[in-house]
């Protein structure tokens, strides 16, 4: 993430200790205290990852947080896990090479 004041580059949580190939990022803002981060990585299996920030604003991305991977059960069940082979695994089946996303009124 790039200061805009000060040009300014600082590492971000949203790759957590692991860094990472991400495509695309998409935030969930409509609770301005509590912002929701989802991004794809660039990889057949890339799991799609959520990052629910402690801090907002500016130092969202920088603040502590948790970040979840999106499991799909089937028949229409999710569940966001801490495992990230278990996303990995759903991105594989349900969504393997995810290119972008969108977060629009609540829904990913």
């Amino acid at each position: 993430q790039v200061d805009p004041i000060t040009g300014m580059a600082e590492e971000t949580k949203l790759g957590a200790n692991d860094g990472g190939r991400y495509e695309s990022v998409a935030v969930d803002d409509r609770f301005p205290n509590l912002p929701v981060f989802f991004t794809t990585e660039d990889k057949e299996d890339g799991a799609l990852r959520r990052f629910v920030a402690s801090g907002n604003t500016w130092d969202a991305l920088h603040s502590d947080g948790e970040t979840t991977f999106l499991n799909i059960l089937g028949d229409n069940k999710f569940e966001w896990t801490m495992s990230r082979n278990a996303g990995r695994l759903s991105a594989m089946e349900y969504f393997p090479n995810a290119e972008g996303i969108q977060v629009h009124e609540g829904k990913v």
